[in-house]
């Protein structure tokens, strides 16, 4: 049922995840080998920074979303983010790189914040069916991610990554097209919240509404990570360095791992709340990525193309288990009528943290003096990965404070029956004649 009342929005993620996924190899090579980034690691991060950057403005797009028809932001934005990305193909500075990457980032951040409103404005409100529908989306948008990362990897075996990078722009065309399909339930009208005051003032009272919640997404996005050094040392850092098409290979293989741990998460979250898998999924990531700490010392005695897809099975599992019951936090709590700018929110807290957490990761790794020699060295990586392993798990000591609706629900009925059963007792005792 819910796959035919929301095909087109289905085909909305499909297309824009695989426009996404399709040139990350790509993207890499031509970051490290032709920009020349992976002398100083920190400048990927940089990068990914700016990009970050861009996606706090999803409050705002959510917000006048949910004032505007959702298909007036989703369609332009996926159009000018695939053409941002046919002109990341063509550049050749590392300035035309951030002017065009940071363009296609913002573009499809309104986009996608007012496709997420729409997607949580179908669950009405109910807790078990806003996980359902996340669930449902990742699937879909890991499932394309999977296959377009297959795709790119065959790709490169025959043309150049620049090559992969036009065809991943015109897939935001064809993903425009298919949005005009999109259909919103109840017409254009949409009843607001108490908390829909307009722009900033509603992002305010979502956020002062579930404090506790919006911190922990902070941290969770503020540690520093190892992905971008070690995507670097893949590379560049071997001796001698992997094929273009084996790099897409990992690549795909971490899509199809993450796909295994949506789906992984979607049957777990039937019996386990939301807390719980926050908890266990996010110490689980932290342990997998410390099977990178092997790299730069001969790669647990693996071929190096074997090693890197190992590590992106496991930590691509992990990480996407650990992502989804943030994804379905954001959800849960956003307020009805206002659920475009209340998941954008908190999803826009998240991605601060992410910015922070770029900045940190930057600071770390030229601390660490890790990177291409002369000047750097690769046997530094496993300090930073060891390093980020650790701040991960730090965050889960707020995890008592947090609350999810459909754990607040039956802790107020029980209250309310233990009221009502010591309402039935008598306050004095009767006395017998």
């Amino acid at each position: 049922m819910i796959w035919r009342l929301h095909a087109a929005l289905w085909a909305y993620y499909a297309l824009t995840s695989a426009m996404l996924s399709l040139p990350m190899a790509a993207l890499t090579l031509l970051m490290n080998r032709e920009l020349g980034l992976s002398q100083k690691p920190e400048r990927v991060s940089a990068y990914y920074a700016a990009l970050f950057a861009t996606s706090l403005l999803r409050p705002l797009w959510g917000a006048l979303s949910d004032r505007l028809p959702r298909r007036a932001l989703i369609v332009p934005g996926c159009a000018l983010s695939g053409g941002s990305t046919l002109l990341i193909g063509l550049a050749h500075t590392p300035g035309a790189l951030f002017g065009a990457g940071m363009t296609a980032a913002a573009a499809f951040s309104a986009s996608e914040s007012a496709a997420d409103g729409l997607l949580v404005q179908a669950a009405a409100g109910d807790p078990a069916l806003v996980a359902r529908l996340q669930v449902a989306a990742m699937t879909v948008r890991t499932a394309a991610s999977a296959v377009a990362s297959v795709l790119g990897a065959a790709l490169l075996r025959v043309v150049h990554p620049r090559a992969v990078l036009g065809l991943a722009g015109a897939l935001g065309g064809v993903a425009a097209c298919a949005s005009l399909a999109i259909r919103e339930a109840g017409g254009e009208g949409r009843a607001c919240s108490a908390l829909a005051a307009p722009g900033v003032g509603r992002v305010a009272a979502v956020l002062r509404s579930c404090a506790p919640a919006a911190l922990l997404l902070f941290l969770l996005g503020c540690t520093p990570s190892s992905d971008d050094a070690y995507a670097s040392f893949l590379a560049a850092g071997l001796a001698p360095p992997l094929r273009a098409w084996q790099l897409g290979c990992a690549s795909a293989c971490e899509s199809c791992a993450a796909l295994g741990g949506t789906l992984l998460y979607g049957l777990l979250a039937r019996k386990r709340p939301t807390r719980a898998l926050l908890g266990a999924a996010t110490a689980a990531a932290a342990a997998a990525s410390l099977l990178r700490c092997a790299a730069p010392g001969g790669c647990l005695g693996l071929a190096p193309p074997l090693y890197a897809a190992l590590t992106a099975l496991l930590t691509g599992a992990a990480s996407r288990a650990a992502f989804m019951p943030q994804l379905v936090l954001s959800a849960q709590l956003a307020p009805r009528g206002s659920e475009a700018a209340g998941f954008c929110a908190l999803v826009a807290v998240t991605d601060a943290g992410a910015l922070a957490g770029a900045g940190l990761t930057a600071a770390l790794t030229a601390s660490l003096r890790v990177g291409q020699p002369p000047g750097r060295s690769w046997a530094h990586l496993p300090a930073l990965v060891a390093c980020c392993a650790l701040t991960r798990v730090l965050p889960l000591l707020l995890l008592p404070w947090v609350r999810t609706e459909a754990e607040e629900e039956p802790q107020a009925e029980a209250d309310a029956d233990s009221w009502l059963e010591e309402a039935e007792e008598p306050l004095l005792p009767l006395r017998e004649d």
